[in-house]
């Protein structure tokens, strides 16, 4: 993740945050604003600083989504609905793919669990 991503999907939470239970006198802010500025190169705004718990957890999903994203493996389990018989055939005779499980829905749908091989997985 670039820089300036991080700056950007972190700038809400710290926002949303408000000060720390620690910083709730002016020379303590002072000093909180200080770090946030060394450590993140982040300048907050003491007007744009106040608790809000829903735009909190929102900016800290948005974050954690992301580096999530990134870290994703990615030869996970594919489940497909066919009513294609040539599809069907398709999924289960490719060599890249380990199928793992055929379940008939009914008589005309059939559902395929399988993953690729891991020199096959699909580059996210």
């Amino acid at each position: 993740m670039r820089a300036s991503d991080r700056k950007s999907n972190t700038c809400p939470k710290l926002a949303s945050e408000g000060y720390l239970a620690r910083a709730q006198t002016d020379k303590r802010r002072h000093k909180y604003k200080k770090e946030v500025y060394k450590c993140e190169n982040i300048s907050l705004d003491p007007s744009k600083s106040s608790k809000n718990y829903g735009k909190r957890a929102l900016a800290k999903l948005m974050v954690n989504s992301s580096c999530r994203k990134f870290g994703q493996q990615n030869n996970m389990g594919k489940t497909v609905m066919l009513n294609n018989l040539k599809l069907f055939s398709a999924i289960t005779t490719n060599s890249a793919n380990i199928v793992k499980t055929v379940n008939i829905i009914k008589d005309t749908m059939i559902s395929v669990v399988y993953h690729q091989l891991d020199d096959f997985a699909e580059v996210i």
